[in-house]
């Protein structure tokens, strides 16, 4: 299983690097992690039948079906064409199965260290790719950051994965798993791209990676006081953020830096543009993306509430698979947020329903960090709810869940979490036969 999954996030870092920004190989193998889930969750009822156990939360089945359902009605109700209909299972499914997977399959300790060793390999390789790209493939590129995104999608998934990344280095820090100068060092290293890649929002994630884990830290002494150095790496990563966009993309913005983007107001055109329907000129903003469904799809409540079906508003690579709504998302933001998609394809009921999914994580998360007595444990529990918080961020910001890189990962996460808690709480063993599961131990030379 470790092996499959391993193909799988590293398939998630690089098919489509080497497919759509490089040509190297052919548009189709960026179905193989798709291919992937769908293997998954034929293993999943293959061993659900055969060993009768699910160890999750039976409310993670009931969102499930509650999202299949929501899903059915839009797609009856506009009547989605086949081509569209596959994209949209692949676009909306394709996560599930991770999700799901704990339930029936019990990962060891070496496991999941193997999992959270191969996503941190991915995020330092994005490093030096994203300086060679900034400074030699796309050098005639300077006053934008938008092509600079490492193997990911794009500039902004590559600043969300770092920042997940320096959330797991901060956390072991607060837990005494690793030392203060490696602490500065790795930050120093992951946090140096979003510095160069145009990604405002790096002012609001970073602070977020980095003081999460302080807040959300339990039973973990002095905390606060470990946070002083880190406090102040975090004020000097934010001022190196500011003079390096101000030196190297102020041009964009007609001069002004990051600075005067902010504080001149230019940040509010920039979430909030004013598009209404029928209005072209005025390329849709963060929050337009939001609000531009709900306004447009409010002449009817049955596609407000359900969406045009999924996969009918998407664009897509492959011919003959682009939804009949495509050219009206493409004029309105849709594929610029997460929220925004899906009020067009599923409705306000499947936003809703995706809010509710964070929510149960949440929980889930929090609950373990009070009941699980393993101190080993504790560190995972941090991170994980400190990554939810960023997801949530993710929503409103990017299509999150269009990001193969991020979702694969979250989702797997997510069902550890969830299942761990279930086992926590249906365990017949004494409180140190509970200390024996599944989350990773790190053992550092010299700690």
């Amino acid at each position: 299983m470790v092996t499959l999954l391993s193909l799988l996030l590293v398939s998630t870092f690089t098919l489509d690097y080497f497919a759509v920004k490089l040509g190297l190989i052919s548009n189709y193998f960026t179905l193989i992690p798709e291919l992937f889930s769908l293997l998954i969750a034929l293993l999943i009822v293959g061993r659900s039948i055969v060993l009768r156990q699910w160890e999750q939360p039976l409310r993670y089945v009931w969102f499930f079906v509650s999202f299949v359902l929501v899903c059915m009605i839009g797609v009856v109700a506009e009547a989605v064409d086949p081509g569209p209909l596959v994209s949209g299972l692949r676009n909306y499914f394709k996560f599930f199965p991770l999700l799901l997977l704990p339930a029936v399959y019990k990962f060891s300790e070496k496991q999941l260290r193997i999992v959270l060793a191969i996503f941190l390999l991915m995020a330092a390789l994005q490093v030096p790719l994203a300086f060679f790209q900034r400074f030699v493939q796309f050098s005639d590129s300077m006053h934008t950051g938008d092509p600079i995104t490492g193997t990911v999608t794009v500039s902004s998934s590559l600043t969300l994965v770092l920042c997940l990344a320096i959330a797991l280095v901060i956390t072991l820090y607060i837990h005494r798993k690793i030392a203060l100068f490696l602490t500065l060092m790795l930050f120093c290293y992951l946090a140096a791209p979003t510095a160069i890649n145009e990604t405002k929002a790096t002012l609001l994630l970073l602070p977020v990676a980095i003081l999460g884990p302080f807040f959300l830290a339990r039973g973990v002494e002095k905390k606060w006081r470990k946070a002083v150095p880190i406090l102040g790496i975090c004020v000097f990563g934010l001022v190196v953020f500011a003079a390096v966009y101000n030196a190297m993309i102020a041009a964009r913005w007609g001069g002004t830096g990051i600075t005067d983007f902010f504080s001149g107001g230019a940040y509010e055109y920039y979430l909030y543009r004013g598009s209404e329907e029928g209005d072209f000129v005025h390329k849709a903003g963060r929050l337009d993306s939001v609000i531009l469904p709900i306004s447009i799809l409010s002449d009817s409540w049955m596609q407000l509430l359900f969406g045009l079906g999924i996969g009918n508003v998407s664009p897509s690579a492959l011919p003959g698979m682009e939804g009949a709504y495509f050219e009206l998302g493409k004029d309105y933001g849709f594929g610029m947020t997460a929220a925004g998609n899906l009020i067009w394809e599923i409705g306000v009921i499947g936003l809703v329903l995706y809010l509710l999914l964070f929510v149960l994580i949440w929980r889930d998360v929090r609950r373990c960090a009070v009941i699980d007595k393993d101190p080993e444990a504790s560190w995972y529990y941090t991170w994980w709810s400190t990554c939810v918080l960023i997801f949530v961020f993710g929503l409103a910001y990017k299509a999150v869940l269009q990001l193969n890189e991020l979702g694969y990962l979250f989702f797997l996460l997510s069902g550890v979490i969830a299942s761990r808690y279930w086992r926590l709480r249906h365990s017949s063993d004494s409180a140190p036969a509970a200390q024996k599961e599944i989350l990773p131990r790190l053992k550092l030379a010299g700690r």
